[in-house]
């Protein structure tokens, strides 16, 4: 049997994993009528940062789609991590 699961709370997820992790966070804004445009604001990528401590975190000024929108910078960025995992 196949669940379709929704995972709106990574809390659990990002305290357990031991796994190396970076977290690549893109320009976001709020409108006022219909919320978030983006996949986190300044708050949640701290709180991420908080869960998981040693996850490496860039911040990249880039539509939401940064492999779109700044494809060089993001191979690079992906490249550097993968040289630097043990």
């Amino acid at each position: 049997m196949i669940r379709n699961l929704e995972f709106d709370d990574h809390t659990d997820a990002l305290k357990r994993a031991s796994c190396p992790m970076m977290l690549l966070h893109a320009n976001w804004s709020r409108h006022p009528d219909y919320g978030l445009s983006g996949a986190m604001g300044d708050d949640d990528a701290a709180r991420a940062r908080e869960l998981a401590p040693a996850m490496i975190y860039k911040r990249i000024d880039s539509s939401h789609a940064i492999h779109n929108d700044k494809t060089d910078l993001y191979v690079e960025t992906i490249n550097e991590f993968n040289a630097n995992l043990t």
